[in-house]
């Protein structure tokens, strides 16, 4: 089915080191690449963070809670505090490469790739992988600077073109445009997977452009009765929207269970601002 992407491990454990061992039967909850820079290195109350799992919380809380000041992808699992919190347990039993510990404690631009499993045990578990940019591409200063004239090269804050970040607009659960979004979306889903469906996750909007992330569940809380979409709702689900002529359209959606969805949507639309659809690191 178009726009179903079966978890690419590889792509995202570029370092393995560590005391699990990826299994065959352990499922993939999540996955993202984000830029460690500055704004992860200090707490929401200005503290300097020495630990690397209270950088990797702080990096998700400033994506989903802080206005994503980076740009960095967003993931759909840890939406709240409390899901941060769980990062710690997930290092300790997954796969963490010591020698990125001191480019993240810097904070100067690493890119990592993140990717979280739950086990047969029903444990969770993190995977990191990285690499840190070339600085003939990359210039670290660029996270800082949310007016820097970039002269081609990537700026990870705003969309090129624009001089300044625009807010980005998280929207509760009982705002009427979020509705409207999820009634496009659903009439949409509810045809693919055979019955109707609901959603949980975040809408986030930027000018006349919608992104939303997360999951989608039948409305009747029982599985599809066709293989192929039971398959489909373990993925995680996205879709990019644009109003037009006040009503918002569906560019690009679908299920996935690794990057390949964000790839495809910036490639497609490669005008959709940075903060809905980060560029994914190669």
């Amino acid at each position: 089915m178009k726009n179903c992407h079966v978890p690419h491990h590889l792509v995202l454990l570029i370092l393995m080191i560590g005391p699990v061992t990826l299994k065959a039967e352990d499922k993939l909850v999540t996955s993202y690449a984000t830029v460690i820079s500055k704004n992860d290195t200090r707490n929401s109350k200005g503290a300097i963070l020495d630990e690397v799992a209270g950088i990797l919380m702080q990096d998700r809380a400033n994506a989903h809670k802080f206005g994503n000041p980076d740009g960095d992808f967003v993931d759909n699992y840890f939406t709240t505090a409390e899901r941060r919190a769980e990062i710690p347990g997930m290092l300790k039993l997954g796969d963490f490469p010591e020698q990125l510990s001191d480019p993240i404690r810097k904070g100067d631009g690493a890119v990592i790739r993140v990717a979280v499993y739950r086990n047969s045990d029903g444990r969770f578990y993190m995977s990191v992988g990285a690499r840190i940019r070339d600085q003939a591409n990359y210039d670290p200063s660029l996270m800082n600077d949310p007016e820097v004239k970039t002269n081609g090269k990537e700026a990870l804050l705003a969309p090129e073109g624009n001089s300044r970040a625009a807010p980005v607009r998280e929207l509760e659960q009982d705002d009427a445009e979020r509705q409207r979004i999820l009634n496009v979306l659903r009439l949409k889903v509810s045809i693919q997977i055979g019955e109707p469906v609901e959603f949980k996750g975040s809408v986030r909007v930027l000018g006349s452009w919608a992104k939303m992330t997360g999951n989608v569940f039948t409305k009747s809380g029982n599985e599809p009765k066709e293989e192929e979409a039971k398959s489909l709702i373990e993925l995680d689900y996205a879709a990019l929207l644009r109003k037009e002529d006040g009503d918002w359209k569906v560019l690009h959606d679908g299920f996935a269970g690794d990057v390949g969805l964000e790839i495809e949507m910036r490639t497609k639309f490669p005008d959709v601002p940075l903060e809905l659809v980060p560029r994914i690191p190669e």
